[in-house]
């Protein structure tokens, strides 16, 4: 009996130490990849984790992760981590990352990130497109963000900040003067980007109840799923399409649908047409998929068309408003600079009449710097862009100090820490407000056709748009001036 019982014991010891030694070789068994290679790491990586835990336990952004990671490599121009069990090569060198970003940039097209396409036809945007796909979408979307198309989108931008205007005066009258400027930037900006992107009046500023508010909102609304659902895409992201785990719900995937399928009908009805990125997005839609002298496997559904509507909403409706309400912020704290700005805005109208349009913007040198370096502040730390190109391929390069040949998955490049590495730039340069204005060689860098002229480009969008509307409130302020109140805030 007692045998028999020890003979049990040491088959369950046996079975426990055999499922403890797989699940522990399932955990490091892409932990030496680097190693192998003779790439260095900043540390060594926690089984399962890698060097991504304290971003997984809710400990630390990831983008912060990062940054820690960056600073650990020390001296050298690349180095290699891992994000749960996946390899990937932070990248620090400039010249290597224009290599990635421009000379080779054909080696590194995909994103690398999980899209789960067929329980989420949303994410059939340019974002998460891979390969050929993402090329020919590219090359159908591209021209619709030079500066000669965006000039065609001033009217359009210029009505919705006259509704603005009108919202905060009656808002300014009713409430004591005091606005909260967070919500009603995110729904300016919802206005602009409904009008450019999906070509409707939304009229968010003054409809609390607007679908496209409430859509666009949910999106950025963490939740214990989406938590789980950013964990499983680090761990295991085939699971999520096992499980058809859907990133929208079904609700929303039909609202937008039908908010663009309107937008088409009406302008083909009326034989309307404008310049904005409606209409890029219907000449995609004739050549990509009504065209029918396309193959089977060049053809787009009209769903690929409304993805990719709607990526641009979602993305530029919350990185304008934050960065609106940030500078706000600022600017309430620093009355002299407000003022400033305020005097530059209204010398440089004066010169046109009281017209806003691209010439005027080009000279408000001034009010540029506020918002250029508002915006490298707040995207230092937590909002640090990250380039992240992955999808599996092999890629070898020869520079004078070595030869880089690369089998992985992901390459992130950390660009906003390079720009303060003294080992590559010299130190930012800070003018009289130096509370938030942060300049470097980077910028400038930047604005050179042959380094990294990606970021340029998604920078110099970004920064006349928050002019536009940053120079509407600043002539606000000639009447009202921005002041914080910290006593109306509750903090929880």
């Amino acid at each position: 009996m007692f045998e028999f019982v020890y003979e049990l014991f040491d088959l369950k010891m046996l079975l426990v130490t055999a499922f403890l030694g797989a699940a522990y070789m399932y955990c490091t068994w892409t932990h030496s990849h680097w190693s192998k290679m003779g790439v260095s790491s900043p540390s060594a990586p926690v089984p399962l984790f890698g060097h991504a835990m304290p971003s997984m336990l809710g400990r630390m952004h990831f983008m912060d992760v990062l940054h820690n990671l960056y600073r650990q490599l020390g001296d050298q121009r690349f180095g290699g981590i891992y994000t749960m069990r996946t390899p990937q090569l932070l990248v620090k060198d400039p010249e290597l990352i224009g290599h990635i970003l421009i000379k080779d940039f054909n080696n590194f097209t995909d994103r690398g990130l999980y899209a789960g396409t067929h329980t989420n036809p949303l994410n059939n945007n340019i974002f998460f497109t891979r390969g050929e796909r993402w090329k020919t979408m590219r090359q159908k979307l591209s021209p619709t963000f030079t500066a000669n198309k965006l000039k065609y989108m001033n009217e359009q931008v210029k009505e919705c900040s006259d509704g603005l205007l009108s919202t905060i005066g009656k808002t300014v009258d009713e409430d004591a003067g005091r606005i909260e400027i967070r919500e009603m930037m995110a729904k300016y900006s919802t206005d602009v980007i409904g009008s450019c992107a999906f070509g409707l009046k939304l009229d968010a500023i003054n409809d609390p109840d607007s679908e496209f508010r409430k859509h666009g909102k949910n999106v950025f609304q963490p939740s214990l799923r989406s938590k789980i659902r950013v964990a499983v895409i680090f761990m295991q992201p085939s699971l999520l399409s096992i499980f058809r785990v859907h990133h929208y719900s079904h609700r929303t995937i039909r609202f937008f649908h039908d908010a663009f399928k309107q937008t088409i009908e009406y302008r083909e009805k009326h034989n309307e047409d404008r310049k904005d990125f409606v209409q890029h997005l219907m000449k995609a839609r004739e050549d990509l998929v009504l065209n029918p002298n396309l193959k089977p496997e060049e053809k787009f559904t009209e769903m690929d068309i409304v993805a990719n509507a709607y990526i641009l909403f979602i993305a530029g409706f919350e990185t304008v408003s934050t960065s609106m309400s940030f500078c706000m912020y600022e600017l309430a704290l620093r009355k002299d600079v407000q003022d400033k700005v305020r005097k530059e805005i209204l010398e440089v109208k004066s010169k046109y009449n009281g017209q806003m349009n691209s010439e005027c913007l080009n000279e408000l040198h001034y009010m540029g710097m506020v918002i250029k370096g508002k915006m490298n502040h707040i995207t230092s730390r937590n909002n640090a862009p990250i380039s992240n190109y992955g999808g599996g391929f092999r890629w070898k390069n020869e520079y004078p100090w070595c030869i880089i040949e690369v089998k992985s998955k992901h390459i992130p490049t950390v660009l906003k820490k390079i720009e303060k590495n003294g080992n590559f730039y010299a130190k930012p340069v800070f003018d009289q407000i130096d509370f938030f204005i942060w300049f470097s060689n980077f910028y400038k860098i930047c604005q050179k056709r042959d380094n990294l002229q990606l970021v340029k480009d998604n920078l110099h969008g970004m920064i006349c748009k928050v002019c536009e509307i940053n120079d509407v409130r600043c002539h606000l302020g000639k009447f009202h001036g921005i002041f914080y109140r910290p006593e109306i805030y509750t903090l929880k």
